[in-house]
């Protein structure tokens, strides 16, 4: 069951949207509070009924595998150690569910995530394992990823939206896999994509990572953001950013060539403060003073890209911590192919948990709706928003 979205909150929404193109539109480099939405979004709501599977209400890790007769969400259930497989063309739940122990065990929870199709998924745990299986949840390649780490490298595999997701990614046609490090040990922090040949299983290429353009060292005094970047693929495109600030990079892993883009948002802070105080307390008030921007997800048939992020909301210290995040103000840009900004909108307050859920898609971006600040009752049932970019015929600034 799809219907299109009716927010009670939409008239206030729309209020919060143009208070805040007022305060935040013009920007340091005086850039105009008339920019034009050449892509808005419409946003469809979805229901999926309850089922045998015990599926959470929201995946924070989570990919999508589209064809022309499958439209597929894979979330990783921590629970069940299983991922649960979303068909959102009959609205049914199965699960591909791993062993604990033996032969044909995954041990530890996974942290990443990457549909090649039904029978080559690729899965990173915690065990620093990667590991390829099919549908029936059987083993088809195992590799120890940290047998590949030199001096001070560590593993960047995560899809912790409250830190930084770091994706893992096949590519099909070099027969390879690409994941990201982080060495701590260097000054400041430092980060690179390695690529594994499959079969020779040895490292083929290293593609360093140029350092924010913000803030060279992000090590320490960005809170949880700290040692922190979003990496993600496209064919021979590596696309990443850093959370504490709003340009996009791009390294083309076959030319060698290379392009950092302004980004800015017309509605927030375009880098987070730094805080260097030892004090917890400052550090929490840091988290959610300060925006966060999240990975670049392109959507392959509509051919552009998107990326959300987070505003800062005022700190209260008679309202608790997590009423504040969850109040947070969400927004989705959209680009072209050559990263031209084609608009930016702001999304339904307090319907989506900023950190557990959403997943790119071919047409559009998949969140889950879960927030703990909803005035609504939605059970047990999970529910989804999908967001799909539309044109509107006007041009940009």
């Amino acid at each position: 069951m799809m219907k299109s979205i009716l927010m009670k909150n939409t008239v206030a929404g729309i209020i919060l949207a143009l208070i805040a193109m007022t305060v935040y539109g013009c920007d340091q480099k005086k850039k105009t509070c008339e920019e034009k939405n050449a892509v808005t979004c419409h946003i469809v709501e979805k229901h999926i009924p309850a089922s045998d599977v015990l599926y959470l209400k929201a995946y924070p890790l989570s990919a999508s595998y589209q064809t022309s007769k499958d439209t597929i969400i894979l979330g990783y259930n921590y629970r069940s150690h299983a991922l649960d497989v979303i068909d959102c063309r009959t609205d049914s739940v199965r699960e591909i569910r791993f062993e604990k122990e033996g032969n044909n065990a995954v041990t530890g929870r996974l942290t990443s995530l990457y549909v090649h199709n039904m029978d080559s998924i690729w899965i990173y745990s915690e065990s620093m394992q990667a590991y390829l299986v099919d549908q029936t949840g059987s083993i088809r390649q195992k590799l120890n990823l940290n047998d590949y780490l030199q001096d001070g490298e560590e593993l960047l595999l995560m899809n912790n939206h409250a830190v930084c997701t770091s994706r893992l990614y096949y590519d099909a046609l070099r027969g390879t896999l690409l994941y990201g490090i982080v060495n701590r040990n260097s000054s400041p922090c430092t980060f690179k994509v390695c690529e594994l040949d499959l079969k020779s299983l040895e490292i083929v290429n290293e593609y360093s990572l140029q350092a924010s353009l913000a803030d060279k060292d992000v090590s320490s005094g960005y809170a949880n953001m700290n040692n922190a970047v979003n990496i993600a693929f496209h064919d021979s495109l590596i696309v990443y950013n850093y959370p504490i600030e709003s340009h996009i990079y791009v390294l083309n892993r076959l030319t060698g060539s290379f392009r950092a883009l302004e980004a800015d948002s017309r509605y927030t802070k375009n880098c987070a403060e730094k805080c260097l105080s030892k004090d917890y307390s400052l550090w929490e008030r840091h988290q959610i003073e300060n925006p966060h921007f999240f990975d670049v997800m392109y959507l392959s048939e509509v051919g552009i890209y998107a990326r959300l992020h987070l505003g800062g909301v005022a700190y209260r210290q008679d309202t608790d911590l997590g009423q504040l995040s969850d109040s947070r103000s969400l927004y989705v840009s959209f680009y072209d192919t050559d990263f031209h900004k084609l608009g930016e909108q702001m999304l339904p307050e307090r319907r989506y948990s900023y950190y557990t859920g959403w997943c790119g898609m071919n047409d559009g971006i998949l969140l889950f709706v879960d927030n703990a600040l909803a005035d609504y009752d939605f059970s047990e049932d999970l529910y989804v928003d999908k967001v799909y970019p539309v044109k509107t015929g006007l041009k940009t600034e």
